[in-house]
């Protein structure tokens, strides 16, 4: 919870990224609010892509989106992830399981969908999170928060013009 308010968290991550520590760290957070504190740390700087890295690598990131989709921390992390290619690490490892069913039921309640969006757009990734949705009712949810925003006029672009 201390590391979330400092660089110490970069430096976590780092190592994190590069091993299997990544799994069990996120399976312990997705059972306590830490993992709030630990995404709002996340966002504000560079270690939000060496996490996703990491994550995309195996089942940790559906623990980890389990735990986002419960609070305000899935906004934190999104605004951070929509400006670096650290969203194309997470959707190649939501594409792959339920996970992205749980992001997205969290992205619906709130305006990190156009964030996330943003993002999507300006890269591949918006291919890698489109072949997980049609897999799954996530995209009903997510499409009940586009809705309400021009987020859903930005990722159809994406998705009419496909893989960049």
């Amino acid at each position: 919870m201390g590391l979330s308010k400092g660089p110490a968290v970069t430096q976590l991550c780092m190592g994190l990224s590069k091993g299997p520590a990544v799994a069990d760290l996120c399976i312990g957070l997705s059972k306590g609010p830490a993992v709030e504190d630990l995404c709002m740390g996340l966002s504000k700087g560079p270690a939000v892509i060496q996490l996703c890295m990491g994550l995309s690598k195996g089942p940790a990131v559906t623990e980890l989106c389990m735990g986002l989709s419960k609070g305000p921390a899935v906004a934190d992390l999104c605004m951070g992830l929509s400006k670096g290619p650290a969203v194309t690490q997470l959707c190649m490892g939501l594409s792959k399981g339920p996970a992205m069913t749980e992001l997205c039921m969290g992205l619906s309640k709130g305006p990190a969908v156009a964030d996330l969006c943003m993002g999507l757009i300006k890269g591949p990734a918006v291919a890698d999170l489109c072949m997980g949705l049609s897999k799954g009712p996530a995209v009903a949810d997510l499409c009940m928060g586009l809705i309400k925003g021009p987020a859903v006029a930005d990722l159809c672009m994406g998705l009419c013009n496909g893989p960049q």
